[in-house]
């Protein structure tokens, strides 16, 4: 996808006679995206907005929008070129998440806020994480685990895999799930895009690496962190580090912080979503965090954790939250007093550029 500003599309069928399955709404829509992208390449064939099917479940779908222009009006113009494609299908309306505005619907657009997302760096025995799955204990040591998790009232269990979407019947969640890994990186999740919007997600995969993310409109930033929170910490004994911040409410991703957080990566950041710092994760973090899954190795390198609780975990991990979230959650970034109090207490935990710059990554070593 192409950089600038990024937007979620909830595309919602109403087929309660269930007619239509979630591999044919995500065919469907995938035309009226082509559709849309071919509209928008003629009017800016140098920067055109693309549209991508994320995924489909429980009779909605959702499309992540990329408009290099930044432009609203050209946002608008995509958006308009998606409902013309898709109003002859039946039974079908579309739920932008934009900014307040009206396309040909007539409903209300309003952008989609960042919401909370965990990270968790998984170990592995690789050189580089790039090239490398997450262990596989991360599911088949933790399935029943992760299916509580997910499941909330109103919400449907979902995997996607290759882009097909399957839905899961709770018993049958572990076998559904050992039955197609390691093959794949998988994708689970709970939906239930009616108002107020909820949604629970995991990816696993394929980078050894872990992201889920909490959606709830009806609780608190806190109250989210804390779920969050706890499918954070079934992951962490595989974790080499584990951290929470905002991030894309369609996908969450180490790249999107310029996207979605309205201020630019840190050196730090970015050679954490490169991979430039995988073989330090066990001892350093690239920034504070509201919660963290740390290793002895990392608070040995702690100057001051007063500000914050600090829980053994199994496997010799650690949580580290802070005592109070309200500052470091209300906003898409922390507050920045609370922020830098923050790196002061993490001291030499957080990698300086000098570390990044003379530590050799271990599959270099040879060249």
């Amino acid at each position: 996808m192409a950089k600038g500003k990024w937007y979620s599309v909830d595309v919602v069928v109403d087929d309660a006679g269930g007619a239509m399955t979630s591999d044919e709404l995500l065919r469907l829509v995938e035309d009226a995206v082509g559709q849309a992208d071919r509209a928008a390449r003629e009017r800016m064939p140098e920067h055109p907005a693309r549209g991508a099917v994320d995924y489909g479940v429980a009779g909605s779908c959702l499309v992540a929008l990329s408009n290099p222009t930044r432009s609203e009006q050209e946002a608008l113009a995509w958006l308009d070129e998606l409902v013309e494609a898709l109003s002859g299908t039946p039974a079908m309306q579309v739920r932008p998440f934009i900014r307040p505005r009206r396309i040909a619907t007539g409903e209300d657009l309003w952008e989609a806020p960042p919401a909370l997302a965990g990270f968790a760096q998984l170990t592995t025995s690789h050189e580089t994480r790039t090239t490398s799955g997450p262990p596989s204990g991360v599911l088949t040591e933790t399935t029943d685990e992760i299916r509580d998790w997910l499941r909330f009232p109103g919400a449907d269990l979902s995997y996607v895999r290759n882009r097909g979407v399957r839905r899961v019947a709770p018993a049958d969640f572990p076998r559904e799930l050992l039955v197609r890994w390691p093959d794949d990186p998988i994708r689970i999740f709970a939906a239930d895009l009616k108002s107020p919007r909820r949604r629970r997600s995991l990816l696993i995969g394929p980078k050894a690496e872990a992201h889920m993310q909490v959606i709830d409109t009806s609780r608190s930033p806190v109250d989210n962190l804390a779920v969050l929170i706890e499918g954070l910490k079934i992951c962490a004994p595989w974790a080499e580090l584990g951290f929470v911040r905002h991030a894309s409410p369609a996908m969450p991703d180490l790249w999107d912080i310029p996207y979605h957080l309205a201020r630019q990566p840190t050196p730090q950041e970015n050679a954490l979503a490169s991979g430039r710092i995988d073989h330090l994760l066990g001892e350093y973090v690239a920034e504070a965090s509201v919660a963290q899954v740390l290793t002895a190795s990392h608070l040995a390198k702690a100057r001051d954790l007063e500000d914050f609780h600090v829980e053994p975990l199994p496997a010799g991990r650690f949580l580290v939250q802070a005592k109070d979230p309200e500052p470091w959650v209300r906003d898409i970034n922390p507050d920045p007093a609370v922020l830098q109090r923050a790196r002061e207490a993490f001291g030499d935990m957080i990698v300086t550029e000098e570390t990044i710059a003379t530590t050799v990554e271990p599959w270099r070593r040879n060249l």
